[in-house]
């Protein structure tokens, strides 16, 4: 981990700590899988590399939705995860949402950024504080080259974070690229 740090100095390693479990869990899904399951089977197969690593989550947990300070719904993003914590879910929850597509979307991203929106003002006691998101994109099919065959194609994290003082969210990286 410190050498992907210093070889990125732009990049917080704290949020390169909380994203390469994930990542590897996500790698170690399509290893075992394939590229083309559904979200729903996806999840699933993280949650259970989760639990073998010790990782604490919760699948699908609600997030209030607020305007005008009055709670107008609830969204449900797909994890929340705690890298790094004991179990006892004492530091902030990462928020994780997982696509299957060919590429990463612009309606991806923004479901995530509002996400993160929301939190800001959540009073879920279990989520105050999250100001990371991960969207971790698995690919819908393997690539075929005429020469080489069937490639398999790869995972795809972007990591996300919101500033709690001025709520401005931002990618910070992506994952493989650094």
């Amino acid at each position: 981990m410190p050498s992907e740090a210093a070889d990125n100095p732009g990049i917080d390693p704290t949020l390169l700590a909380c994203a390469r479990p994930v990542f590897d869990c996500g790698q170690r899904v399509l290893q075992e899988l394939g590229a083309g399951f559904s979200e729903q089977v996806l999840q699933a197969a993280l949650a259970i590399e989760f639990n073998e690593r010790g990782i604490s989550y919760l699948r699908e947990p609600h997030i209030e939705v607020f305007y005008r300070g009055q709670c107008v719904g609830l969204d449900r993003p797909d994890f929340a995860v705690w890298i790094g914590s004991d179990g006892t879910e004492k530091a902030p929850a990462v928020v994780l949402e997982v696509k299957q597509a060919d590429r990463t979307q612009d309606d991806h991203r923004q479901q995530l950024v509002a996400y993160l929106r929301a939190l800001a003002t959540t009073r879920a006691p279990r989520l105050v504080g999250a100001t990371i998101g991960f969207l971790l994109r698995f690919p819908r099919a393997d690539r075929f080259s005429p020469w080489e065959g069937m490639l398999s194609a790869g995972i795809e994290l972007e990591m996300w974070s919101r500033d709690p003082v001025t709520g401005m969210i931002a990618r910070q990286a992506v994952l493989p690229e650094i």
